[in-house]
């Protein structure tokens, strides 16, 4: 996953609408062992995940994953 990157999307009610998210309103952590990555501190809300850049040697992925931020920090994500 080295050389990843992603970008995070508000989006509304219908999961329309996204609005990309600036880098300060999140914190993005990517564990390269374990190929997985985490975001901290988005508000509470529908967000969409994409990869907007793959690791060398790859494609970016045009896989979308929907990631819905409730109350007291729980979340819950599908996969599109």
């Amino acid at each position: 996953m080295a050389g990843a990157e992603f970008k995070i999307y508000s989006a509304d009610d219908n999961w329309t609408n996204l609005q990309e998210l600036s880098a300060t309103n999140y914190k993005l952590e990517l564990n390269s062992a374990k190929n997985t990555f985490t975001f901290s501190d988005l508000k509470k809300g529908k967000h969409v995940v994409k990869e907007s850049k793959a690791p060398n040697g790859y494609i970016v992925s045009t896989e979308v994953l929907k990631v819905e931020v409730m109350e007291d920090s729980q979340t819950k994500s599908s996969k599109c």
